[in-house]
């Protein structure tokens, strides 16, 4: 498959889940999101885990809100993606929501934060997107910042995905990187065992 493809046929099924996720109620999203938190807070490597990488959510997005406080209160260290101008992404750590700042595209980061150095090791990474399938295949937003970071940083990566956005399959190319299990409101599921 070509790039320019690989590049329409994500561009389709980017608009497409945009077009499923409008028709999400409010009240819809708020049941998700309340299954999809416990089915985080009991999953094993989330309750193991010391450091995490977490992204912030933005509204109609899996809420990691009710994630980082609990991490936060059982005294894991959180760190939050800070996007660069060159496209890369970096990880600083936040202690409190006054951590964060309206950053790349309004999302809150933790501006003017130390990071840390490229490489370092998370125990696991709540990665965000459009829609996943159960064989770990991820579509994100398109400008690649999550795939960069992962390609540099060895940890366990869960992406979290409302049930209405799994995908029975989702193109991806080379440079796309695949997570290890996927977190609905039904349930966390390992991908590694369907590759």
């Amino acid at each position: 498959m070509t790039e320019s493809t690989l590049n329409q046929q994500k561009k389709a099924l980017r608009e497409y889940c945009a077009e499923k996720r409008a028709q999400l109620s409010p009240n819809e999203i708020a049941a998700a999101n309340e299954k999809l938190l416990r089915s985080v807070l009991s999953f094993p490597p989330f309750l193991a885990a010391r450091s995490l990488f977490v992204y912030i959510s933005l509204p109609r997005e899996p809420d990691t809100h009710g994630i980082v406080e609990y991490a936060w209160a059982v005294g894991k260290q959180v760190y939050a993606p800070v996007c660069r101008g060159n496209g890369r992404m970096e990880a600083a750590r936040i202690t409190a929501w006054q951590d964060l700042s309206p950053g790349t595209h309004g999302i809150p980061e933790p501006l003017g934060r130390p990071t840390a150095p490229i490489g370092t090791r998370f125990d696991l990474s709540l990665i965000p997107c459009v829609c996943a399938s159960l064989r770990g295949e991820r579509l994100g937003h398109g400008a690649g910042y999550y795939d960069r970071f992962l390609e540099n940083t060895p940890t366990l990566r869960l992406c979290l995905c409302y049930d209405k956005m799994i995908a029975e399959t989702v193109p991806t190319g080379l440079m796309d990187v695949k997570m290890d299990y996927v977190a609905t409101e039904s349930g966390v599921f390992s991908c590694v065992d369907k590759l």
